[in-house]
């Protein structure tokens, strides 16, 4: 190359912009069209109802394949029957969703039905037990920690100043108020062995505050003098302690040994995993000391030492 074409200007080569706008319009045409709430304007190949662990897998699978996938979920919550759920949920959850419809009729095994609009289909994965859950959802309140929920009555387990007491005898009369609220302290022993007494709400009916129910020397006895109900103060602990809790709405169990299990270390899911052992299985059952309906948890035994020691199985069944 001579120095007088190594000096000369480089040429410039034009700009094709029509290019540009080529790339530009196929970008345009790639984004999908959406509407003011995000949904695509021509809509949805597949509409999958419910974020279970089986629609969540489907739902991932479809994209894949480049399918429009609509995912949605009637409730406030991921994961439908397999969603874990914390106290503030379970308890707004069931609360709020006390639908009383007519119970959706389905078939108790996945069934496709098909539908002569776009030829389009529907597949059914829900039962009809599981869908009558859903849709009639139980009306149990939150906990409270009212003092009008606790019927006080004798034998009452009660929190005291002094320490934890037990109620012995009411007043007979609050209008007025006539003798005094009788408990005893429980953890304290005189040298009868007796345990002492201490009487509270004597004097505390004055013109200034007239006691005329029960609920209201509860009240009094709350505010001035301390005393509440001991499964108040359980109640108080546990809806502090509510962010410690899940709730699994279909708890199951894997065996630590089995396919599942295997299946997870396979696919690497397991190192996004924490897996630990079942601390213990309680049963609910009724209460054997008690003629009454109270029920009580009782610890299934699991081990050779706990059937032998556990009070659930009579002698000839432990051998």
């Amino acid at each position: 190359m001579s120095a007088k074409e190594e000096d000369a200007p480089m040429e410039h080569l034009p700009v094709d912009h029509n290019n540009d706008d080529e790339a530009s319009s196929m970008h345009h045409e790639s984004k999908k069209e959406e509407d003011e709430e995000g949904l695509l304007v021509k809509g949805y190949e597949v509409v999958l109802c419910g974020t279970g662990l089986v629609q969540s897998i489907l739902a991932s699978a479809l994209a894949r394949a480049g399918l429009d996938i609509l995912h949605c979920d009637a409730m406030p919550y991921y994961g439908e029957f397999d969603a874990v759920l914390t106290w503030d949920q379970f308890a707004s959850t069931t609360t709020t969703n006390d639908v009383t419809t007519t119970p959706m009729t389905t078939s108790s095994s996945s069934t496709i039905v098909s539908n002569d609009k776009d030829d389009a289909s529907v597949l059914t994965l829900h039962s009809p037990t599981s869908m009558q859950m859903q849709m009639h959802s139980s009306s149990l309140q939150p906990a409270t920690t009212t003092m009008e929920m606790v019927e006080w009555k004798v034998g009452t387990e009660l929190s005291t100043p002094y320490g934890p007491g037990r109620l012995v005898s009411l007043p007979s009369s609050f209008s007025p108020l006539k003798d005094s609220v009788v408990m005893e302290l429980t953890e304290w022993k005189l040298a009868n062995q007796t345990c002492p007494r201490v009487y509270f709400g004597a004097n505390c009916h004055d013109n200034n505050n007239k006691i005329s129910s029960l609920s209201e020397l509860q009240q009094y006895l709350a505010q001035e003098c301390g005393v509440v109900p001991m499964t108040t103060l359980y109640g108080e602990w546990l809806y502090q302690q509510r962010r410690e809790v899940g709730l699994d709405v279909t708890p199951g169990l894997l065996f630590a040994s089995g396919p599942a299990v295997d299946g997870l270390l396979a696919s690497g899911v397991a190192d996004y995993l924490e897996f630990k052992s079942m601390l213990g299985l309680y049963l609910l059952s009724s209460s054997s000391s008690s003629s009454s309906s109270t029920q009580e948890l009782k610890r299934v035994p699991c081990s050779k030492a706990d059937v032998f020691s556990t009070k659930l199985l009579p002698p000839a069944d432990k051998r």
